[in-house]
């Protein structure tokens, strides 16, 4: 670090005085005032859009026991303040959620990273995964799918980790820089047959529109 700095330093030319290093302090009660309940989002989009909007749109689709401060840091990104911790961990964890048609991921993010750092790259989603046989509907076929088409976070099943149904609902995390996977190829024992079974990706919570790519 110390050594791409120097580098950083001699490419500008930066002068003997520039290169003194001044402290800043932690304060541990202004830091903690300052830090709040924060999330680092960004919408999918290279398109430019309504901020007013944008923000009403989220408060009514969260449904906010308190409010929120939305920050502007970049194209499309936005720091957003909550009010209440629970808030948060509500957005957070009830995706995914998307404006005017387009994907908003989320990164945690506690104050101290520059925006430039913050990465999005992960989306939650809850997928269906159709014909499955009955008793293939299970916590252990779910987290083989889920990790197939991202990293399995939860499975819809019952306390006996059983589903009966039309589908299994499993909950992934998906990496928006790879492509969707629009299904998956199983095999049930040595002596199973190979199959195909689709995968349909759940409404997003702000949009009636089905997730058929990163426009959602």
């Amino acid at each position: 670090m110390v050594g791409g700095l120097e580098e950083k330093l001699d490419a500008l030319l930066i002068s003997a005085e520039e290169r003194e290093v001044e402290v800043i302090e932690d304060d541990e009660v202004a830091g903690a005032d300052a830090k709040g309940w924060l999330l680092a989002c960004r919408v999918l989009t290279d398109k430019k859009f309504n901020l007013k909007a944008f923000i009403r749109t989220i408060e009514v689709a969260w449904s906010l026991s308190r409010g929120i401060v939305v920050n502007p840091v970049g194209e499309n990104v936005f720091i957003i303040d909550f009010s209440h911790k629970g808030d948060r961990g509500y957005v957070l964890n009830n995706g995914p959620w998307s404006f005017d048609g387009h994907a908003i991921t989320l990164a945690e993010f506690d104050g101290d990273a520059r925006v430039e750092d913050i990465v999005f790259e992960r989306l939650p989603i809850w997928i269906r995964v159709f014909n499955l046989p009955i008793n293939k509907m299970n916590m252990r076929a779910a987290m083989t799918v889920g990790d197939k088409a991202g990293q399995f976070l939860e499975a819809d099943v019952d306390d006996n980790g059983r589903k009966i149904g039309r589908y299994l609902r499993i909950r992934v995390e998906l990496n928006v820089t790879k492509s969707l996977r629009r299904g998956v190829v199983l095999k049930f024992g040595d002596k199973g047959i190979e199959d195909w079974f689709p995968f349909q990706y759940e409404r997003s919570r702000t949009s009636v529109t089905l997730v058929i790519g990163w426009n959602m």
